[in-house]
C-alpha cells in the first residue's frame, strides 16, 4: 500500500504521552506495515534495523507492548490489518470487474463478428430446449461467498461471529452487515480490547448485534466479570493457530 487515511485528531488522542523517539518508532512501525502488507517481524533488532532505528530498541519494545499483538507470523497492529484488508478486498473486486468487461466485451466482439460470418445465409433452426423452473430457479439464488478477511479475525473467532450472531436470533449475515461489523468490531478494539473479549462480550450481553459505542475505553471501563472471565478460558482453550 502507498496510501491510507491518517486520522490526526485520534493519532493524538492515542499517542500524547509518547516521547518524541517513541513517536517517530511508532510512525515509522506503522508506513513499514502498511508499505509491505504484512505484520513486523518477531525479532527487535530485526525491526530497529527496518525502521533505522539501531540504537532504540527500547522506544521500539515499548510501542510494540502498547500499540501491537505478538502473533506467530509477527506483531500485528488491528487497524493497520483493518485498512490493509480493506484495500486487498478493494483491489480484488477491481480486479474481478475488470476481467467481466473485458469478457464482455469479447463475447460481444465475438457475436459480432459471427452475425457478419452469417449475414448472407439462412437462419439455423433453434435447437435449444428452454429451461426448467428449477434450473431458472437455480441460477437466481447463486450467491458468492460471503468475505470475512477485512475482520482481521482467525477462523476460530470468525466461527465464533457466525455462531453469536446465529444464537443471539440476528438476521442473516450478508456482505453489508460483514462490512458494518468489522468497522464496529474495529473501532472498539482501537479501546484497548482484543477481538476474543469483544465477542466474549457481545455474547454474554446478547446482542443481536454490536455496535462499537455500546463498549466503553478500557482505562476508563472495564468488560463484564463474566465477560472477562468466559474470554480468559476461551483463549487458554483455543488451540495455537
Amino acid at each position: 500500500m502507498y496510501y491510507y487515511k491518517f486520522h490526526i485528531g485520534d493519532y493524538k488522542a492515542a499517542t500524547d504521552h509518547l516521547d518524541l523517539m517513541e513517536d517517530l518508532a511508532y510512525r515509522r512501525m506503522l508506513d513499514w506495515c502498511y508499505l509491505n502488507e504484512r505484520s513486523l517481524p518477531l525479532d527487535l533488532n530485526d525491526i530497529a534495523k527496518r525502521i533505522l532505528m539501531r540504537t532504540h530498541n527500547e522506544c521500539i519494545a515499548n510501542v510494540l507492548n502498547e500499540y501491537f499483538t505478538k502473533t506467530d507470523k509477527g506483531y500485528e497492529n488491528n487497524r493497520v490489518s483493518f485498512e490493509v484488508s480493506q484495500y486487498k478486498t478493494k483491489s480484488y473486486k477491481a480486479k474481478l470487474s475488470a476481467k467481466a468487461r473485458w469478457n464482455k466485451d469479447k463475447a460481444a466482439n465475438a457475436m459480432q463478428t459471427h452475425s457478419d460470418g452469417n449475414a448472407n445465409h439462412k437462419p439455423l433452426t433453434n435447437n435449444h430446449k428452454p429451461l426448467t423452473n428449477n434450473q431458472v430457479k437455480e441460477k437466481k439464488t447463486t450467491a458468492l461467498p460471503l468475505d470475512y478477511s477485512q475482520l482481521g479475525f482467525t477462523d476460530n473467532q470468525i466461527d465464533d461471529l457466525k455462531r453469536i450472531r446465529k444464537a443471539n436470533k440476528g438476521t442473516k449475515l450478508t456482505q453489508r452487515i460483514v462490512n458494518a461489523l468489522a468497522k464496529e468490531f474495529h473501532n472498539a478494539a482501537s479501546k484497548g480490547y482484543s477481538f476474543d473479549e469483544l465477542l466474549t462480550e457481545w455474547e454474554v450481553r446478547g446482542w443481536k448485534s454490536f455496535k462499537s459505542d455500546w463498549i466503553t475505553g478500557k482505562s476508563t471501563s472495564k468488560l463484564s466479570t463474566v465477560g472477562q472471565t468466559m474470554a480468559n478460558r476461551l483463549a487458554n482453550m483455543r488451540p495455537q493457530q
